[in-house]
């Protein structure tokens, strides 16, 4: 990532949020395959966050809010990587033919989870 994220302000965020809005951000950047995009928002909203805990201003609402909108955007990521290197065995059907690659489908799958925690906050 290049230059610091901004913070995004999760009050804000969560007064004016349009679940179709994020929905179609979500979707946009999956069909373009922008990861920048959605590391930087992931990067924002967790400073923002991080702001809103030491102002000690979350409540539960906020943090299960915070939470799925967290959850959506790492899931999407991982969209994205897979689609990008697609593997035999992500189709469960697919495991009597293709069981012996388990090893390589754990391997990347491990990798994408590396790939989470270096970009997260």
């Amino acid at each position: 990532m290049k230059g610091k994220p901004q913070k995004i302000d999760i009050l804000k965020l969560y007064a004016n949020g349009d679940t179709k809005a994020w929905n179609t951000f979500l979707s946009g950047c999956l069909q373009n395959y922008d990861l920048l995009a959605l590391e930087k928002v992931l990067y924002g909203i967790e400073l923002g966050m991080q702001d809103l805990a030491k102002q000690k201003m979350n409540s539960d609402k906020i943090n299960a809010w915070f939470l799925r909108l967290q959850r959506s955007i790492e899931k999407t990521i991982r969209d994205i990587i897979r689609s990008k290197n697609p593997h035999p065995l992500d189709d469960p059907f697919n495991k009597e033919k293709f069981g012996h690659m388990i090893d390589s489908k754990k391997k990347r799958d491990e990798d994408i989870e590396r790939h989470l925690k270096k970009i997260r906050f």
